[in-house]
């Protein structure tokens, strides 16, 4: 049975006021315990009754595609962007419309250098760029504007026996034409290089997208309760924080503007009890 809306708010007023005692640190560590048990038990009351409607993103506008352009340049080489530009005016208009929009915010949320550092072949890859029997997969964009060093795995030629992880210069890629994958699904390394089997992959489906929707930001416009459930429920399902890490911080970056001081030290208190200090 759904909750109902007064259950829905009792136990958000529990994680709030349990958040802000533990945000002001003088407790002792049995009351601790305490508060942080009541976090954690309604955050999965609410993850198990509460079902967020999935909603559909507003059609993509002229003026989105000109504020997304100045990113995609730095990420699309110029012949492909253009073939993209043209097909807006023809009866595609609004999926190359709405594609474009929604490559700028994946490329905007994605990993930046280092954010994937120990993640091993549990790093997504985010970004597909192909020629011929070539492909680079990124998992990390270059913090610096211009993109000389991003990072992610290179297959040449076909040749997945000599493939390798490392640094990839999108800079050189657009200038020598290869084409960005503008139907790819983002899926980890593992998964890129045949560790997972189909039968293991079929079985863990639905936590690896819970994780690969989080590490490319899909989670960061949820409220901070909400993005704290989201997070308890995925490390419970992969029975592992440390992927969780990163977009956990870029999340709080990203919201810092609408998180009160207080209520942003209750966060970063829960946080802490997965990795120690952040």
């Amino acid at each position: 049975m759904p909750l109902s809306f007064t259950e829905k708010r009792t136990l958000q007023k529990t994680i709030t006021s349990n958040l802000t005692a533990l945000a002001a640190g003088d407790v002792s560590f049995t009351d601790k315990r305490r508060l942080q048990k009541g976090v954690t038990e309604s955050l999965a009351k609410l993850n198990a009754k509460v079902e967020i409607e999935p909603t559909q993103p507003p059609s993509a506008t002229g003026a989105d595609v000109l504020a997304a352009l100045p990113l995609l340049r730095k990420f699309i080489n110029s012949q492909q962007l253009e073939v993209m530009i043209e097909g807006m005016r023809g009866e595609e208009g609004q999926f190359f419309r709405d594609k474009m929009v929604e490559m700028a915010k994946t490329i905007e949320s994605m990993p930046k250098t280092y954010d994937t550092d120990g993640q091993g072949d549990s790093a997504v890859a985010v970004l597909h760029y192909f020629r011929g029997g070539s492909d680079w997969y990124i998992t990390e964009k270059d913090k610096e504007p211009v993109q000389e060093q991003a990072f992610g795995y290179t297959i040449l030629n076909g040749d997945t026996q000599n493939a390798e992880t490392g640094y990839i210069s999108i800079v050189e890629l657009i200038h020598n034409g290869v084409e960005i994958d503008l139907h790819w699904n983002p899926k980890t390394l593992g998964a890129m290089k045949g560790k997972e089997t189909p039968e293991s992959e079929d079985e863990t489906q639905p936590v690896n997208q819970d994780l690969l929707d989080l590490q490319t930001g899909k989670f960061d416009n949820l409220d901070p309760l909400a993005f704290l459930g989201k997070l308890k429920q995925i490390s419970d399902q992969i029975n592992d924080v440390e992927p969780l890490k990163g977009p956990a911080l870029r999340y709080l970056d990203l919201n810092a503007a609408k998180i009160t001081a207080v209520y942003e030290s209750a966060v970063r208190q829960v946080m802490g009890e997965m990795w120690g200090q952040i």
